[in-house]
Parts: structure tokens; C-alpha cells; sequence
């Protein structure tokens, strides 16, 4: 399983999948790496369940029903929902909550393969990359100064290099008041 992701970013699983379903096995084998020069980031477990607190704040509704698996460059991370087993593409930067993949084994080795640019922003990064910008590591990210949901410009002069928690921390809760109105 996952061959075609594994053989895209030219990888090997780090330890056995074990039980637990697809997208904890998906992180136990894969977690704790980026891929693509810090295009994506998959969570290991132990992540995965650190970042569950920023997801339900900025995402409230989500609550009990997602697990987060890995994150983009932007910062944006990836839920599966439980019971349902889709996944969710929950843009910080947007305040967008979308469907990526039907299925998990979908979006491991279809959609992180084919749809890169769609899934990642892929073509963004290389122009940050290309302006100068530093690839993410570890659990940081490349966040908007001024979230696009606050009317922030999706170009490399809004973004700069940050801590993920730090980012899904101070943004989420902005989030959520814009959505109070406040």
C-alpha cells in the first residue's frame, strides 16, 4: 500500500504500519518526514494527536470526528473523518474546510501523486522557493502575515516562515472571531 507515494518522493516506510486503520498505519510508516523539499509533512501519531486541540479550535465542528495525518507547506493540514473515511483539506488561510479524497488510499497515492499542484499549491511553492523563501522543516510551516479570510493577498509577500502549532494557535483563534463577527 502507499507505493505510488513512496515511489513519487522516493521513500521507504520508516517502521511497519501495524493496525489501527490506513491513516495511522499511513503515519507510523511515514511520519515524522517531509517529501518534496518540505512540500508536505506527514504527522506521527503522537504529532497527529498534539495538533487535534488546533484543528477543533479553528475548526470547532470538527470536534471527536477528525484525525490529522500530514500538512502542507502553507501550513494546511489534512483530516481524515472518522466513520466517514474521507479527507479534508482544512486551509488555514482561507478558513476553507474541503473534500480532497473519497477515500484515504484515494488521496495517499492519487491525490498527493497526480494532484500535487491542486492538493499542495505546489506551483506556489516553487515560486516562493524561486523568491528566495527557505523550504520548511520539522513542524514549521510558510504562513499568510495576513490570513486571505482577513483580505491578505495570496502572493510570496504575504507569506513568511513559521512554527505550525504557533501558526494554527494565533490564526485559528482569529478564525474563529471572524466567524464571530468580531
Amino acid at each position: 500500500m502507499f507505493e505510488r507515494f513512496a515511489e513519487l518522493y522516493e521513500t521507504s516506510p520508516v517502521a511497519d504500519g501495524g493496525g489501527g486503520g490506513m491513516p495511522a498505519a499511513f503515519c507510523r510508516s511515514y511520519g515524522g518526514r517531509s517529501y518534496g523539499d518540505g512540500l508536505l509533512t506527514v504527522f506521527t501519531p503522537e504529532e497527529a494527536s498534539y495538533f487535534v486541540e488546533d484543528v477543533v479550535t479553528a475548526y470547532p465542528g470538527y470536534a471527536g470526528v477528525v484525525t490529522p495525518v500530514c500538512f502542507d507547506w502553507l501550513g494546511d493540514i489534512f483530516v481524515v473523518r472518522k466513520g466517514v473515511g474521507d479527507v479534508l483539506l482544512l486551509e488555514l488561510g482561507t478558513g476553507d474546510a474541503l473534500v480532497v479524497a473519497k477515500t484515504f488510499p484515494e488521496f495517499v497515492d492519487r491525490t498527493l501523486v497526480d494532484e500535487a499542484d491542486a492538493s499542495l499549491a505546489a506551483g506556489f511553492y516553487e515560486t516562493w522557493r524561486a523568491s528566495g523563501g527557505s523550504a520548511p522543516r520539522g513542524l514549521s510551516c510558510v504562513g499568510y502575515k495576513v490570513p486571505l479570510f482577513l483580505g491578505g493577498k495570496n502572493d510570496v509577500d504575504n507569506l513568511e516562515s513559521s512554527d505550525l502549532d504557533v501558526y494554527w494557535t494565533v490564526i485559528g483563534q482569529v478564525l474563529v472571531r471572524a466567524r464571530e463577527g468580531r
